[in-house]
Order: structure tokens, then C-alpha cells, then sequence
């Protein structure tokens, strides 16, 4: 795990696009291009993962593999940096406009055993780990 100090966290935010002044545990969105700078300015860790969800790198090589850099949200927290687990997490992502079948099926082989997995009516795939 990558802790955040002072500095760090001020940049994460800034490469997320957060106000300074968020809570101790902030949610957001994010897109591939921000989680890979932020891996890029070791400001979130290649194995970081929410409890027994896919590491960082994972769910990287994923999106690559499958070429979905434009298709991926993130669902990710910051917490604050006087916390002893400072950090940046991604705890969910978002598959949005998936039209190729096989990567669909690609995506629920990988993911369905989330903690929350969802299709959407407009074909939106959901996966979260609590």
C-alpha cells in the first residue's frame, strides 16, 4: 500500500481533480487516463485492492487486454493523510457501451463474484467490493 503524506495527497487530488477540502473517507469517479497517472506518480499502488477484490494492476491489464480505456469508470476514496491508512482505493468500476459480446462475457467471468454485480438496462456492468 502506498501511504499518502501532506504532499502526496494534495497531487492525488489534483490528478483526480478533488477539492482540498473533502472528508476523511471522499468517493469518486475516475477514468483509466487518471488511474494510470496516478500509478505513473506512485500516488496509488499496483497491488493496492479493496478487501478481496482485483489488485490495481489487475484490473489495469484487464482494461488494456480488452481495450476498454475509454469504456471504464472507476468507483474509488481517498482518505486523508493524518489517517495511518492514507491512501487512494478502487473499490468498483464501471464497463459502460461494451458492444463486443466476448468481452462481455470476458467481464462477468472476471467479476461476477463481486460484491455487487449488476447489468444495467442500457447494458452498463457494475462490479463493487465492499
Amino acid at each position: 500500500m502506498i501511504r499518502l503524506n501532506r504532499v502526496t495527497h494534495q497531487r492525488a487530488l489534483e490528478v483526480i481533480g478533488l477539492p482540498e477540502d473533502i472528508g476523511d473517507g471522499h468517493r469518486f469517479t475516475m477514468t483509466f487516463k487518471q488511474v494510470c497517472k496516478l500509478l505513473a506518480e506512485y500516488l496509488i499502488g499496483e497491488d493496492e485492492r479493496q478487501n478481496e477484490g482485483p489488485t490495481v494492476k489487475e484490473l489495469h491489464t484487464f482494461v488494456i487486454k480488452h481495450n476498454l480505456q475509454m469504456s471504464v469508470i472507476f468507483e474509488a476514496y481517498i482518505i486523508k493523510p493524518h489517517r495511518s491508512d492514507s491512501r487512494v482505493t478502487i473499490e468498483g468500476a464501471r464497463f459502460i457501451g461494451v458492444d463486443n459480446v466476448e468481452v462481455v462475457k470476458d467481464i462477468i467471468r472476471e467479476y461476477r463474484q463481486a460484491d455487487e454485480f449488476d447489468i444495467d438496462s442500457d447494458g452498463t456492468i457494475r462490479v463493487w467490493w465492499d
